[in-house]
């Protein structure tokens, strides 16, 4: 799989999706979103064909993209809305990503095969087209005139050093038996591990 590949292909998916209501909720409750917004974001989420959406106490990160699930840090919640929206839109890109390439081919970077600086570049490569359309998609709803704040948004992996992507690789290599690596239960459930709530 080539990296220009790695686009994202926004196509209808019919559905109700757990959680997302809530979710919803949660940014009318904190930000007060207009339904106008509300409609797309929902939308958004539908064609991704995300299988549920979870708002948890999370440890190390801000949200995580699984095979079954989307889970946001319900501390997102308190900071500004285009973080907010930013956080959530970058994690359902990565749902985008999974439905064009499958789950186990964008988690290759954990493969034994690898060296380490070929597995950061995946890594960074993934990350950064999800970074990038999240902040896209920002702008795309301010055009829309949806009262969103765009300005200072930058993609979070673009500045962040290979070394703290090889120590992540690392430390969930190390709690990944190297004949899982191409299981979407076990990948998921060891990333949930680390960082769930204690």
């Amino acid at each position: 799989m080539g990296f220009k590949n790695w686009f994202i292909n926004e196509e209808a998916e019919p559905g109700n999706i757990p959680g997302l209501d809530n979710l919803i909720l949660q940014l009318k409750k904190h930000h007060n979103i207009a339904d106008s917004l509300a409609d797309k974001i929902k939308q958004f989420i539908i064609n991704s064909g995300t299988p549920k959406i979870e708002i948890a106490n999370l440890n190390m990160a801000l949200g995580a993209s699984l095979h079954d699930r989307v889970i946001i840090n319900s501390s997102v919640f308190s900071r500004e809305l285009s973080h907010i929206l930013y956080v959530v839109f970058h994690e359902i890109a990565h749902q985008y990503q999974y439905k064009k390439h499958g789950f186990v081919e964008m988690f290759k970077y954990f493969e034994d095969e690898l060296q380490t600086h070929e597995a950061v570049k995946i890594l960074r490569k993934a990350e950064n087209i999800a970074d990038n359309y999240a902040i896209r998609k920002l702008k795309k709803l301010q055009k829309e005139g949806e009262k969103i704040i765009t300005s200072g948004l930058y993609g979070f992996y673009a500045k962040m050093p290979d070394s703290s992507l090889a120590s992540y690789i690392k430390m969930v290599k190390n709690n990944l038996k190297s004949d899982d690596v191409r299981n979407p239960e076990k990948i998921s459930s060891t990333l949930w591990n680390l960082i769930k709530p204690y």
